[in-house]
């Protein structure tokens, strides 16, 4: 089991720790397509929704802030990928 890292609203929310994996890292395991969907579809909810979701200034940036998370998580995906180092199960159902 991983350490436990604080929890953080952005990148460790403490209603996703309560499970044995957190969902980002359930979709990590299932492949390089299956994560990167998932951090594509999390990027624009968050983009789509910041403006609209509240008119508090501190929850419409977390908002951005979940984004860049998720831009981060798929730029360092991408580079492993490139790399040819990827860190998880990149050719599950047979996807390059």
């Amino acid at each position: 089991m991983a350490p436990h890292t604080p929890y953080d609203d952005v990148t460790n929310p403490k209603h996703y720790a309560s499970g044995s994996i957190e969902p980002i890292d359930f979709l990590q395991s299932r492949g390089f397509d299956s994560f990167c969907g998932f951090c594509e579809g999390n990027i624009l909810k968050y983009i789509v929704r910041w403006r609209r979701k509240s008119d508090d200034a501190a929850t419409q940036i977390k908002d951005l802030e979940k984004a860049q998370f998720y831009i981060g998580k798929l730029i360092e995906a991408a580079k492993e990928e490139a790399s040819g180092q990827l860190s998880f199960n990149s050719k599950i159902g047979g996807h390059d």
